[in-house]
């Protein structure tokens, strides 16, 4: 490169810079006082819906994607509660592999993070391979996922 290039395009400095890539930390995290959480991403129009259920039954739900954007919360009952703590351990989470099947371009892929009492486990799985025995837990946290702007 000549020097009327380096003008025109500009330089780096040879001084220390940091060259590593700084991608968003977007892992599926429990926060306290939680038990479930789990993440729908994907589809046609990609979008994403999330929803986190704590012991006390509060339930928080967010959505994302080209429609736009929103976060709303209610309570769900200790019957419901105990419902999805059953269906978690009747799911066989803890002996599914982390990564089940492979995403389709316009299928979802779903992200779950559970702890049932010391036992804790996350996996992902994707539309064509979720397995039988979560296709119930699926089943009833899908609905959960759609509380819109609700405020309790």
């Amino acid at each position: 490169m000549n020097q009327s290039e380096d003008t025109e395009l500009g330089h780096l400095s040879s001084g220390l810079h940091d060259d590593r890539l700084q991608a968003a930390d977007d892992r599926l995290k429990l926060p306290r006082g939680a038990f479930l959480v789990v993440r729908q991403s994907g589809g046609l129009r990609f979008s994403t819906r999330e929803v986190t259920v704590y012991n006390d039954g509060h339930l928080i739900a967010r959505r994302q994607g080209k429609l736009g954007a929103g976060e709303g919360s209610r309570r769900i009952t200790p019957a419901e509660v105990a419902e999805l703590k059953e269906l978690i351990e009747q799911s066989g989470l803890w002996e599914l592999s982390p990564s089940i099947g492979r995403q389709s371009p316009d299928g979802y892929a779903y992200e779950l993070i559970a702890r049932v009492g010391r036992k804790s486990k996350a996996i992902e799985f994707f539309d064509g391979s979720v397995p039988a025995k979560v296709q119930s837990l699926l089943a009833q946290l899908k609905p959960l996922m759609a509380v819109e702007e609700e405020q309790t």
